[in-house]
C-alpha cells in the first residue's frame, strides 16, 4: 500500500490532476473512489470514509449505480458465469481475503448465482446494524473501518482490480 499527498492551491488545476489520475489509474485496471472532504461528503471518522467508498466507487462519468461494490460484484458475476463461485473462492485464497466484508461478498455472488436479493447483508453491515448470520458478525464501526478497508483492497484484486486508487479532495 502506497499513499501520496499532493497539494494545490489552485482548485482547476486539482481537478485536471485528480481526473487525470483517476482515468489513468482505471485504465491500468484499478478500481477508482474520489471523495470530498467537505459538503456532504465529510467525514470525520475512517469508517464514514469506508462507508463512502464502498458504496460510490467507480469511474466519475458512470451514473451512481454503476458504482459501489455492488456493480463491482456484479460486473464480476456477469463476466465468469456459473465460475463465478469457483473464481471467486480462488481469487479470496490468493488474496488471503477473509472478514466480514469478504463472507458478504461471497454470500452475495451465491445470491446472484441462485437470481435472488442479496445486497441486505452489506447495507446492514455498512449501517451498523447486525447482519444476520449464524455467528456474530461485527459490523463496520470506528474500530473496524482499519480492517474493513485493507480488507476491500484485497476483495478488489479477488474481484480482478489490480489495487484501489483513493482520491481526497477539500470539495
Amino acid at each position: 500500500a502506497e499513499v501520496t499527498f499532493v497539494r494545490s492551491d489552485d482548485p482547476a488545476a486539482t481537478a485536471v490532476f485528480s481526473a487525470a489520475v483517476l482515468e489513468r489509474a482505471g485504465k491500468r485496471r484499478f478500481a477508482v473512489a474520489e471523495v470530498s472532504l467537505l459538503g456532504d461528503r465529510g467525514f470525520d471518522a475512517l469508517d464514514s470514509l469506508v462507508r463512502i467508498v464502498i458504496r460510490t466507487m467507480g469511474a466519475p462519468a458512470l451514473p451512481p449505480e454503476e458504482r459501489g461494490l455492488l456493480a463491482h460484484l456484479d460486473a464480476f458475476v456477469d463476466k465468469h458465469g456459473q465460475r463465478s463461485r469457483e473464481w471467486f473462492e480462488s481469487g479470496a485464497r490468493r488474496e488471503a481475503a477473509y472478514g466480514d466484508l469478504t463472507e458478504i461478498a461471497r454470500d452475495y455472488v451465491e445470491g446472484r448465482l441462485a437470481e435472488h436479493h442479496a445486497s441486505g447483508k452489506l447495507e446492514q453491515w455498512l449501517s451498523g446494524t447486525v447482519v444476520d448470520r449464524a455467528e456474530e458478525v461485527p459490523t463496520l464501526n470506528r474500530k473496524t473501518a482499519k480492517r474493513a478497508l485493507s480488507e476491500l483492497t484485497r476483495l478488489l484484486r479477488v474481484l480482478g482490480f489490480r489495487g484501489l486508487l483513493l482520491v481526497i479532495s477539500r470539495g
